[in-house]
């Protein structure tokens, strides 16, 4: 992450609160935001859409059993020519054409990369703050995908709660 969008990020959700603007220098009635961003890194990994890959997963089950049921009972038909047996070949075919689908469907499913940035977030009247709380932000699984994406996105949703805690009704 770069310190320079960092600040720019937090000086341009800040500069939205009513009666905020940026100053050079601390002054008396200046509140002072100090933010040292301590570690981007990758929080975790997550599907991206589990309804998908469940509907996806269904579909491809009910094809396959179908299909499976079709081709068991067209090939049992075909060498033996008695119903039972044709009824055993379309029921071991809709199995495995079943159980086919449902692993192809649950395997299509990509992951997606979660980052999060662990920051100290400071704020003080008049003077710079010494005691900075740990904040952490993540991009959370609708987020960007890359981490060069990501680090955007994170100085904004840090922005963000920066602002939040500002303008929070004490």
């Amino acid at each position: 992450m770069c310190s320079d969008s960092l600040a720019s990020a937090i000086e341009k959700r800040l500069l939205t609160v009513d009666g905020m603007k940026a100053v050079d220098q601390p002054g008396p009635g200046t509140l002072v935001v100090r933010v040292d961003v301590r570690d981007l890194y990758l929080a975790g990994m997550t599907r991206k859409n589990y309804l998908k890959s469940a509907g996806a997963a269904l579909a491809f089950a009910t094809v396959g059993t179908v299909g499976g049921a079709i081709a068991g009972g067209a090939q049992e038909a075909g060498f033996f020519d008695t119903s039972s047996d044709t009824v055993l070949g379309a029921t071991i075919g809709g199995l495995v054409g079943a159980v086919s689908g449902l692993v192809y469907g649950f395997s299509m499913s990509n992951q997606k990369e979660i980052w999060a940035v662990r920051a100290g977030v400071g704020l003080a009247w008049d003077e710079q703050p010494e005691q900075l709380e740990e904040l952490v932000v993540s991009t959370g699984t609708t987020g960007p995908d890359s981490s060069e994406e990501a680090a955007g996105y994170l100085e904004e949703r840090l922005a963000q709660r920066i602002r939040d805690a500002i303008t929070a009704p004490s």
